[in-house]
């Protein structure tokens, strides 16, 4: 631990020192601060529908000051003296407003969002106070559920107050979200293929290229202006989601000059605090995330075939070096940066907003007593365990990632924006597993696992865009955007060393059943490329405004995987080189290649060498294209009631190649339905029904015929080239009641079925080694739920309470599946003799089950403190997921299941000064564990189990809005 903190302590000590002088230093202003010009800024929309009113008339009563709201509403009326003023707001077709008692500091610009209310026969004027404005009508807007869909969102404000870090932390909030492993979003209980992750409203790569599923814990909270979770599809989507659409969208306008900075420490005593943490020196990562040794294939082997590598190996092995066993370390100190700016300025007098912001984070975890098991059907009626290990993990992670965005208003009624993402991520895993191996050795025999391995994401998008509303041409809409996005990742020298010691011989590195010692080289790319065009057209039906939309999509991405597969061979018994446990002399540079002369029969005596044993399906290519266009309308029916609907038109062609003889490919054409019904039962009360039809598409990796493992004993996942899309019939219904600003009362309830859905399972014919599995469809699949959520001010018990706030939600989900049956009997339509079913049926076991990923429940509770005189808020969160079939059974493998693993996450933070705040964060106080195990008639074992201890995070930032 003081190793750590010497090397990492002075880092996070300087850069504070440096923000603290740059900071301090008083700014240079060219006028008294007493008379400093000020500004008014807002947004002003319709109350009816929520929707943005571009043209509108902005002044100053008295004065000649005034502008018009841009195409989304927005106006700023700048170089205001300080005082106190009276606005004036006016739209064709809607009463006037004059928000009286606004006022203006120095230096310092005022918002003011506001409603207008269309014409009524008074056609009286609506004078109001400015608190009342900001409070009631805007506060209430924010909350009011006014989308076409179903949906729910997080602003930035809601993320601050509830101390969330990132984006991946404020889901937690969201009904029926739960967050896996600290950064994947599931929605409504079912998996990542379910959920689609949109940037700025463009489709997202994702950094996990064995996935679909976007990591929020890329994007800080403090680069966001809001995250928008939709949980019904309108065609105006992509089709591709059924669970939910996660759109994250961050600052692209800041209403005047922003600046933020912060550094942040994390201890989690489990981790710095014990012994036993282990790493390995190739690996090592430095502070931006990036390698500091070479590590990928020596350049004297290059682009080698295998036959001409293999014919040299003898010469070319020492080139590799030699290290292939965990060494004792020390933890770095978990810390975090972000800095973020943005303003507005003037290019051409026309006004150019930008945001640019960076975030740098180092961070480690570590277990030591975990459990790695892997069991099968007994003979007996039990589970008999295949392997039975004690587990020791460590891994140093470091991420750089940055945002800018600029956004430029040619003139108020025309808008451009250029939208820029870079994420890398270095990640170091050193690995250590050791105990028994009934499935080839004797109880008293141990076997030991190590796995050393770096590997790096990036992640890079641009997006081009632009939005026009055309007042020559009835209003209407256009809305662009062209978008490319990279992602790719390495692997560079994966090793793996498995070593036995039987009771009563020495420990053998080439005993039979074991993996040779082994290295893997592995190379991944991914581009993106896609176009977007939304068209809106006004109209008028049943005599009242009402909206078309038509627009198409395309998007082309391809991807290029390669690996190269290197194991060691046994040494010739002349060289007597023998495996004694040390790994550092076994694998020396002094018992690599040649290491005699001559043997018996006149031959070199070799040692340790490698052989290229890449096989031919170890790269694969892919090409997906997808090309969408549609129609909708969104129609006012009566005063109450509005309706949405329309369809999309989606096509697929999805093809990968590992070889000639090893090909997948998807060519479909679908048609995706869409409506959705509001019906505002009163002003701030709803109901909603809606139904559909979406997909969802394999990945590369589930359908590339290539099989990868992630460490010995580890399950080997094959993809499957027969996969097809799945089709997905949803309904939904919700009732919403928002009674006061920041307050919500909901309850939701939703049906799916699914056809041809893709699940990860377990292959009957796994090796004794380790399990192996592949994705496959199977017929069909029910899902059904209800949706509970809640959020109340306490200051309607009593007015001490007025600073709190308590919410909760709950998910209840039901899912079933048929168990598939390869072949019935002839004269038994019902007698399954191959497949999941027969196995099922032998050990009198239900012929349903629930859908793979799907949790049966999901609760989260807070409570919050907000104090705006004293700068306090505090927050505690609490949530819990239900226990899901995580890997379905095969043959004589049983199901695994991921259990329950409750979270407790308490934080504060308050405000020093003006500018300056500290905050104090606990994560995992129950210390609960992360846990996969079989379950077999009523008995469960581990399949993979460890500790994560709890975590302490102290923060120091500073801030100008």
């Amino acid at each position: 631990m003081t190793g750590a903190w010497t090397q990492e302590g002075p880092r996070l000590l300087l850069f504070v020192i440096l923000l603290g002088f740059g900071v301090a230093a008083p700014p240079t202003r060219a006028q008294d601060a007493s008379t400093e010009a000020g500004a008014i800024s807002g947004v002003v929309v319709d109350k009816n529908n929520g929707e943005s009113l571009p043209g509108a008339n902005v002044s100053i009563e008295g004065t000649t000051t005034g502008t018009t709201t841009d195409l989304k509403g927005r106006y700023r009326l700048k170089d205001l003296d300080p005082g106190t003023y009276k606005v004036l707001f006016s739209f064709v077709g809607f009463q006037d407003k004059t928000v009286s008692g606004v006022t203006v500091k120095p230096g310092e610009t005022t918002t003011l969002d506001v409603t207008l209310a269309e014409e009524t026969a008074q056609m009286e004027e609506v004078v109001v106070q400015a608190q009342a404005a900001r409070d009631t009508e805007a506060g209430m807007l924010k909350d009011r559920a006014k989308a076409a869909s179903v949906s729910n969102a997080i602003s930035a404000e809601a993320m601050s107050a509830a101390g969330a870090g990132t984006a991946a932390s404020a889901m937690k909030q969201v009904t029926g979200a739960s967050v896996v492993e600290g950064k994947y979003v599931v929605v409504r209980g079912l998996g990542g293929r379910y959920s689609k992750t949109l940037l700025n409203g463009v489709d997202l790569p994702s950094a996990d290229p064995d996935g679909q599923s976007t990591p929020l814990d890329l994007f800080p909270s403090s680069l966001l202006s809001n995250v928008k979770t939709v949980k019904t599809f309108t065609p105006d989507q992509p089709g591709d989601f059924s669970g939910g659409l996660v759109d994250v969208t961050t600052k692209s306008f800041p209403k005047e000059f922003t600046f933020s900075a912060s550094a942040s420490t994390t201890i989690n005593p489990r981790v710095q605090f014990e012994d036993g943490f282990i790493n390995h020196s190739s690996g090592n990562v430095n502070f931006l995330g990036f390698s500091d040794n070479g590590l990928s294939i020596p350049s004297s082997v290059g682009q080698m075939s295998r036959n001409e590598f293999n014919s040299s190996r003898n010469q070319l092995t020492e080139a590799f070096g030699g290290e292939m066993g965990p060494q004792s370390g020390s933890p770095p100190v978990n810390q975090g940066y972000s800095v973020s700016l943005g303003n507005q300025s003037e290019v051409g007098g026309r006004p150019l907003g930008y945001v640019v912001a960076a975030t740098l984070d180092r961070k480690a975890s570590f277990y030591e007593n975990g459990s790695t098991g892997r069991f099968e059907r007994g003979s007996g009626g039990g589970l008999q365990p295949i392997i039975d290990l004690q587990d020791r993990k460590s891994t140093i992670e470091s991420s750089l990632g940055g945002i800018a965005n600029l956004t430029y208003k040619l003139t108020p009624n025309h808008e451009f924006g250029l939208n820029a993402l870079y994420t890398h991520k270095g990640e170091t895993v050193t690995r250590f597993q050791q105990g028994a191996w009934p499935g080839e050795a004797s109880r008293d025999d141990v076997l030991r696992n190590r796995s050393l391995f770096f590997k790096e994401r990036d992640v890079l998008s641009l997006n081009l865009n632009g939005e026009s509303l055309l007042k020559d041409a009835a209003d209407i809409k256009v809305k662009w955007n062209a978008a490319y996005s990279t992602t790719s990742q390495q692997e560079p020298d994966r090793r793996f060393f498995a070593s036995i010691d039987r009771e009563g011989f020495s420990p053998d590195a080439f005993d039979q059943g074991l993996r040779e010692p082994s290295r893997l080289f592995r190379d991944l790319s991914e581009d993106q490329y896609s176009g977007k065009l939304d068209v809106t057209v006004p109209v008028t039906v049943f005599d009242r405004d009402s909206e078309i939309k038509v627009g198409g999509s395309v998007e082309y991405a391809n991807r290029d995987f390669s690996e190269r597969f290197f194991s060691y061979r046994r040494p010739d018994s002349e060289a007597q080189i023998n495996f004694t446990g040390d790994e550092d002399s076994f694998f020396s540079d002094e018992n690599f290649g040649v290491v005699g002369t001559e043997d018996a029969s006149g031959n070199d005596i070799v040692g340790l060498t490698l052989a290229d044993e890449t096989p031919n399906t170890s790269s694969y290519t892919g090409e997906r294209t997808i090309g969408a266009g549609y129609v909708m309308a969104d129609v006012p029916v009566t005063e109450k009631l509005r309706a949405i609907g329309g369809i999309r038109l989606e096509t697929t062609d999805l093809s990968v190649e590992a070889s000639s003889n090893d090909q997948g490919s998807i060519t479909e054409v679908d048609l995706l339905p869409s409506l959705n019904l509001v019906y505002s039962l009163t002003e701030n009360m709803n109901l909603r029904a809606a139904a559909s039809r979406t997909l969802a598409r394999p990945t590369f990796r589930e359908i590339a015929p290539y099989s990868s493992f992630a460490f010995i004993q580890g399950t080997i996942n094959t993809g499957n080239p027969d996969l097809q899309r799945t089709l997905i019939s949803n309904l939904d219904l919700r009732w919403e009641w928002f009674p006061n600003p920041g307050e919500v009362l909901a309850a939701s309830a939703y049906y799916k079925e699914m056809d041809d859905p893709i699940e990860k399972a377990f292959i009957s014919t796994s090796s004794n080694t380790g399990s192996q599995a592949t994705w496959k469809n199977v017929p069909s699949a029910t899902v059904f739920g209800a949706e509970f959520e809640a959020r109340a001010r306490l200051d309607r018990l009593s007015g001490t309470l007025r600073n709190f706030t308590v919410g909760g939600n709950l998910s209840l989900t039901r899912s079933e599946i048929d168990v598939p049956c390869v072949e019935f009997a002839e004269d038994d339509p019902d007698d399954c003799v191959q497949g999941e079913l027969f196995f099922r049926q032998v050990n009198n076991e239900p012929s349903t089950r629930d859908l793979q990923g799907q949790s049966p429940f999901l609760v989260s509770l807070n409570l919050q403190y907000n104090n705006p005189e004293s700068g306090t808020t505090a927050s505690l969160f609490y949530s819990v997921f239900g226990e899901r079939l995580s890997v379905v059974s095969s043959g004589s493998t049983p199901d695994v299941f991921t259990q329950p693993r409750p979270e407790l996450t308490a934080s504060v933070s308050q405000s020093l000064l003006d500018h300056w705040k500290i905050e104090v964060e606990a994560e995992n106080l129950l210390d609960s564990k992360a846990e996969e195990t079989y379950s077999f008639r009523g008995e469960e074992v581990a399949y993979q189990r460890h500790s994560l201890g709890r975590s302490f995070k102290l923060g120091l930032s500073y801030s100008i809005n």
